[in-house]
């Protein structure tokens, strides 16, 4: 005799246009993370020159609170802990002290 064949309550697979829409939704989702993502990165960095230029600053007005006077200061005097140090420049004017960091072409400037 004839066999009756039930059919199942949930269809088996995806459709193209399905899988082609998960797809597309996951694009723009991964897009707009990595735009994110890339802005807090650029954020970190330039606080981390910030964060450096305070303590330069700070070390800077401490040498001269000692010392009396600016004459001589320089970078090396101002005895700091700089990871990467060869990715920074600390330019010391008058009153003022430059950060730059060379990798990413960020510049700080602080009063001391």
């Amino acid at each position: 005799m004839f066999a009756i064949k039930k059919s199942s309550p949930f269809p088996r697979g995806f459709t193209l246009i399905e899988a082609v829409m998960t797809g597309a939704i996951i694009a723009v989702l991964a897009t707009a993370a990595v735009i994110m993502w890339g802005g807090y990165v650029r954020e970190s960095r330039r606080q981390a020159v910030e964060n450096l230029a305070e303590s330069a600053a700070a070390a800077a007005n401490a040498y001269v609170r000692r010392m009396g006077s600016a004459d001589g200061l320089d970078s090396s005097k101002l005895q700091l802990y700089i990871p990467d140090a060869a990715c920074y420049n600390i330019t010391i004017n008058q009153d003022t002290i430059t950060v730059t960091d060379t990798r990413y072409n960020i510049s700080v400037s602080r009063h001391y």
